[in-house]
């Protein structure tokens, strides 16, 4: 991937994308959590999961969140 950077994302970056996401991703996302209806033994691929705020909400899944920075 030449050119990638990830020099713009920082601590304070992803303070402001949770501020900002909270209200509508958030809440979406554990509707949607409890649609699926997971169950022991199931997996669960996180790809592009923000600040991971979401898998830290759903302890009872054990998912593997998959993003390029440290943020």
């Amino acid at each position: 991937m030449s050119g990638l950077s990830l020099a713009f994302d920082t601590p304070q970056l992803a303070q402001q994308y949770e501020e900002r996401s909270v209200d509508r991703q958030f809440v979406h996302g554990k509707r949607l959590i409890g649609r699926l209806a997971i169950r022991p033994g199931d997996h669960v691929l996180d790809i592009g999961s923000g600040t991971g705020l979401l898998r830290l909400e759903s302890k009872r899944l054990v998912a593997v969140a998959l993003k390029p920075s440290p943020h």
